[in-house]
């Protein structure tokens, strides 16, 4: 229960009763069930009787009887248990030869208590530049600040776990303060689609809503965009000499083995087939038919780079040491390079910032190796300290930059390779 206070006081200057911390019309007091509001008649008041205070509705009000406050003194009134939250009421303070002063009053709904089973707020980082169909890993949530057990509840078609080693489910699953719900979804199938989730715990039972009863985080997994919407890469040849082994280079990206180019005919390279894209500036060359080398003056093809499957790494605690270094490759063929199916070979790749690492406790991680120039791959190394018999969990992203080889001065930027480590114990 809260009391509100309102000050009346006369001024025979202006001629009016003035209400200090009222409300408006506009704004009134939201008093609950059982508030109480104090009415007080200022000493500084020019009016040395008392100010009739009454309009108490009985809708709202447990006495309606008008208050005659003197100066200095004050009365109080209760809202009733069962008052309708917004009804309103103008309560007026009244005196002969002075402007009425109002008191606006709104009652408003209560508050309910904070459920035992609502968690402390958490987030899901989403993901992006997801390949179509993969399966992606969320960071997890860490349960915490909970007295009693909670729901987790997941939508969208992501699934969830509470174990580290248990069936993913879009089911409910119950969880209590120090659990971890893991979360998993598959991206889309198509190319520049955002699939949005949702995981919401606390007691999904109740009605008090979000600030009360349970904590939700939205995220959501997008998927590359179209690969025909990549950089133009132009074919060097605009007139004059053209060979078949110029075609290869630069549509298939092959370099020749001991001086001799793969055994590839010129009807490998249709518009519209696996080597050549049907854009506009190719339309010279045929989708089926007669083919000449010459077809391809001025041709193009498109390059692009797609950020591969995360990286999924698991170390056993049981052994009892406490000092772990987990190694993996990053390498320029995982991200495609384009159209074509040996287009990666047009790749390079670099990293010029820090591994941005997140994870569900507070231990120290460290991170070595990369490239900070252009290079087809690099290693990477990321060491940390457990506790045997523990489970810990970090989340992350390398942020990379690549370029074509063919023509360096066409680059990407923005791209993230996720990663995850999880140690488990007993």
């Amino acid at each position: 229960m809260a009391n509100y206070s309102v000050s009346i006081s006369g001024d025979s200057e202006l001629g009016e009763i003035q209400v200090t911390n009222g409300g408006t019309s506009g704004n009134p007091l939201d008093l609950e069930a059982g508030d109480t509001l104090t009415v007080t008649h200022s000493l500084a008041s020019n009016i040395s009787g008392s100010i009739p205070v009454g309009s108490w509705s009985s809708a709202v009000w447990t006495s309606t009887s008008t208050a005659y406050v003197t100066r200095g003194s004050s009365v109080t009134r209760t809202v009733k248990s069962n008052a309708v939250a917004g009804t309103t009421d103008t309560i007026t303070c009244t005196q002969t030869g002075y402007t009425t002063g109002n008191i606006f009053v709104e009652v408003a709904s209560a508050t309910p208590p904070v459920s035992d089973s609502k968690p402390n707020s958490f987030g899901v980082a989403s993901v992006t530049d997801a390949l179509r169909n993969s399966e992606i890993n969320f960071q997890s949530v860490s349960v915490t600040g909970n007295s009693a057990s909670a729901t987790s509840r997941v939508t969208g078609g992501v699934t969830q776990r509470k174990s580290p080693t248990g069936t993913f489910t879009t089911s409910d699953i119950t969880v209590s303060a120090g659990d971890t719900v893991y979360l998993r979804a598959t991206a889309s199938s198509s190319y520049a689609t955002t699939s949005n989730f949702t995981v919401r715990i606390g007691d999904l039972t109740g009605t008090g809503g979000e600030n009360f009863d349970y904590e939700t985080a939205s995220f959501s997994v997008t998927t590359i965009s179209d690969p025909g919407v990549g950089q133009t890469l132009s074919f060097p040849i605009s007139s004059g000499t053209i060979s078949m082994e110029d075609i290869i280079e630069f549509f298939d990206f092959s370099v020749p083995t001991g001086g001799v180019f793969p055994a590839t005919d010129l009807g490998s390279y249709y518009r519209g087939g696996i080597y050549v894209p049907n854009v506009t500036a190719n339309n010279g060359i045929p989708t089926s038919g007669a083919i000449q080398l010459d077809d391809f003056y001025g041709a193009e093809t498109r390059w692009y780079l797609v950020a591969p499957a995360e990286v999924l790494l698991d170390q056993n605690t049981l052994s009892g040491n406490s000092s772990y270094t987990l190694s993996f490759t990053i390498d320029s063929a995982d991200f495609g390079g384009g159209y074509g199916p040996n287009a990666q070979k047009n790749s390079q790749i670099r990293n010029q910032s820090i591994v941005e690492v997140w994870s569900n406790n507070a231990a120290t991680l460290s991170v070595t190796g990369g490239s900070s120039s252009y290079t087809s791959n690099f290693s990477m190394t990321v060491s940390m300290t457990t506790l045997a018999n523990t489970e810990r969990e970090f989340y992350g992203y390398i942020p990379l930059d690549g370029r074509s080889i063919a023509n360096t001065s066409i680059t990407q930027t923005g791209m993230r390779m996720y990663f995850w480590f999880f140690f488990y114990g007993p």
